[in-house]
């Protein structure tokens, strides 16, 4: 069985302009392997 979760957070302004987004996803088997990538911008 293999676990995927991907979570995005965005930081907005109060006119609507993204001022920041960050963006994490992990995946885990059920073999002992898993890898976390995170990433902003």
């Amino acid at each position: 069985m293999v676990g995927y979760e991907v979570v995005m957070k965005r930081i907005v302004s109060p006119d609507g302009k993204v001022i920041a987004e960050a963006k994490s996803v992990a995946i885990a088997s059920g073999d002992g392997e898993s890898e976390v990538s995170k990433a902003f911008q």
